[in-house]
């Protein structure tokens, strides 16, 4: 609890720097050398923990960051035409399966909040099947493509609703 309170001072203290001071080349310095005194301090003394859960020992966070690797691979080979229209809307629907099980997964404590996740998860999931059938019908990937790709979302989706279902059995139990 101190830690988090003396961060929070830090903050402060960064906060009124920024209104005493001209920016100048050595702003960075400075503000390095006070926040690097606070929490060496702060860190030494603090007794606190924190338990953060891991995603990555989660299958289906694995399985769609793989999926993510994939999908970067093939918006690669988008005309140009797409950079600033399917392109990052893909990226940033697929990215968004991953960072959301992440996100979820960080709030156990809180299940209906990580059921929450785990639906924006799934709704991400779809919004990045539709922008892959667009790709196929535009011709930006290939039918033979699209059939090994599929498979892969499909099976994030079916995880991510087994997920959300043992979360919602272990609220109705508890």
């Amino acid at each position: 609890m101190d830690y988090i309170i003396n961060l929070h001072i830090l903050h402060i203290y960064i906060y009124f720097y920024f209104l005493n001071c001209k920016f100048d080349s050595g702003f960075n310095i400075r503000i390095i050398v006070i926040s690097k005194n606070l929490m060496e301090d702060d860190i030494m003394q603090s007794t606190h923990t924190t338990n953060i859960p891991d995603c990555s020992t989660l299958k289906v966070w694995q399985k769609a960051m793989d999926f993510n690797l994939i999908i970067y691979d093939i918006v690669e080979d988008f005309p140009k035409s797409e950079d600033y229209i399917m392109k990052p809307q893909i990226l940033r629907s697929c990215t968004s399966i991953s960072a959301n099980i992440a996100e979820g997964n960080a709030l156990k404590q809180l299940p209906k909040r990580e059921v929450f996740h785990l639906n924006v998860a799934i709704g991400s999931a779809s919004e990045t099947i539709n922008w892959l059938k667009l790709a196929l019908l535009r011709k930006y990937i290939t039918q033979d493509k699209y059939d090994t790709i599929f498979p892969k979302i499909e099976e994030i989706i079916k995880m991510l609703y087994g997920y959300r279902k043992s979360i919602h059995n272990c609220i109705n139990e508890g």
